[in-house]
């Protein structure tokens, strides 16, 4: 048995990314560090026991009471849980995460994130988002690596980092949790937690 540590991708509620699909090249890459593994049926402390992180791609069906307390315990224990939704969070996905999230001072909102203006993508839901990074130490690092820069010229050097943000909500953020990253200046709705 391999001592690397083990995530779990929860496919038993119809998510809208799937392990095969969408995240093909994500597995893949995990699978140098961690051994991966894929849950199709519902989730149960015996499985939860054997994987240190537990990834939820954009549920489509909600979860039972139990497996929510069931996550909750998890987490409070010390696992690291995921959870991805996309526009229009918990209404448009018929979904209850928001009940997972709550507890931790997160709660998924019922909007999309739209760019402002063009730049790069055709489509104003596949947003670049300038400026969004918000945890100082996090930008920090990114800065120093060999990333694209943006073209125009910010005095802010936080502003120079880029990422891809399409078809995504906003969150709402309250203690204990950490806001890492935002919508930034240029994106609509503006300078609201993404993550």
């Amino acid at each position: 048995m391999s001592n690397r540590t083990a995530i779990l991708f929860d496919i038993s509620k119809n998510e809208l990314f799937q392990v095969s699909d969408n995240f093909k090249t994500f597995q893949r890459k995990l699978m140098a560090f961690f051994k991966v593994e894929v849950c199709d049926d519902k989730l149960t402390k015996e499985k939860l026991n054997r994987v240190d992180g537990v990834i939820l791609a954009a549920p489509q069906n909600r979860f039972f009471d139990d497996e929510i307390k069931l996550l909750w315990e998890y987490v409070d224990n010390g696992g690291k849980l995921w959870v991805m939704s996309a526009e229009g969070g918990d209404r448009k996905m018929s979904t209850n995460c928001n009940e997972i999230l709550e507890k931790y001072g997160t709660l998924l909102n019922n909007d999309n994130v739209v760019r402002s203006h063009y730049y790069k993508n055709f489509h104003p839901k596949e947003a670049t988002v300038a400026g969004g990074v918000v945890c100082e130490s996090m930008w920090r690092h990114l800065i120093t690596q060999n990333i694209d820069k943006i073209d125009y010229d910010f005095t802010d050097e936080k502003h120079q980092i880029l990422f891809q943000y399409p078809y995504g909500s906003t969150l709402k953020v309250s203690d204990p949790s950490v806001i890492l990253l935002t919508t930034g200046p240029a994106v609509y709705p503006f300078n609201r937690p993404i993550c």
